[in-house]
């Protein structure tokens, strides 16, 4: 009497699994707005949902982008380069999302100085003045962390002036976490100061709110995502361009097993 999953059985099962992963993963996260930065034209919001960035200042086009299998519809062939004295964007008419919880933000960066002190990459909130709230992603001294405005500094990892460096920061279910290529390196369970819609908005670049605009980012910034997301969030869900085995490995295991028992019949 045989027992257990013959190898039919195991492909199928193995094939049926990614397949489940995949479809929980994938359909937990809203795009916001995703700002491609440069591909759609500068400041284009390529979510569809209306987000554009209006205000622009002294933004390049470079040619020089992150290597990566990207999760969106074409390679990033385009980033801005921002000078550290003058560039930004943002938008004029305020926030990208109110959200608190189950949000999140990510963008690939690559810094042209090794210190800086205070250089926006990107953020979504207040910073300072008129108001302190909200969440993103800044460059502080020689590193990369995620600040919560008023609340906390939320991981960190060395700048490179060499390599684009992939970077996240992701609240869920009360807890920050931020995520340097794909893997976490710091959490935080402060909770951010409340937002004023009113007078608070999405920026890249600078703090567009200290004497008409100040903590410049020096360096290059593409394909810049805001979202939300319901239930337990995942690494597979970022923008990294690395799905967990779930998604892809069980899949091409399973197919492969697939394959192989399909050539083994015809043989027969």
């Amino acid at each position: 009497m045989k027992t257990g999953m013959g190898p039919k059985w195991a492909a199928k099962a193995i094939v049926v699994a990614g397949f489940a992963v995949a479809s929980q993963t994938w359909g937990a996260v809203t795009t916001a707005a995703w700002y491609r930065a440069g591909e759609a034209g500068t400041g284009v919001d390529s979510s569809g949902n209306g987000y554009a960035l209006d205000q622009l200042s002294v933004l390049t086009p470079s040619a020089d982008t992150p290597t990566f299998p990207p999760l969106q519809l074409a390679p990033s062939t385009l980033s801005l380069d921002f000078n550290g004295s003058n560039s930004f964007a943002y938008r004029s008419a305020g926030l990208v999302t109110q959200a608190t919880d189950n949000v999140g933000m990510d963008a690939w960066v690559k810094s042209d100085l090794a210190n800086k002190e205070g250089g926006v990459i990107a953020y979504n909130g207040g910073l300072g003045n008129p108001n302190n709230s909200g969440f993103g992603l800044i460059q502080y001294g020689s590193t990369y962390t995620g600040y919560v405005a008023g609340a906390a500094f939320v991981g960190s990892t060395p700048v490179s002036t060499t390599a684009w460096t992939y970077l996240a920061l992701v609240r869920d279910s009360g807890t920050w976490t931020f995520y340097v290529n794909g893997t976490p390196v710091g959490w935080s369970d402060s909770a951010p100061l409340a937002y004023t819609p009113a007078s608070e908005t999405f920026m890249l670049g600078a703090n567009v709110y200290v004497g008409g605009g100040a903590s410049f980012f020096d360096g290059k910034i593409d394909e810049v995502r805001v979202f939300t997301f319901t239930g337990a969030f995942s690494v597979s869900d970022l923008n990294y361009g690395i799905p967990e085995p779930g998604m892809v490995g069980l899949l091409v295991i399973g197919t492969a097993l697939c394959a192989g028992r399909r050539r083994r019949a015809s043989r027969k």
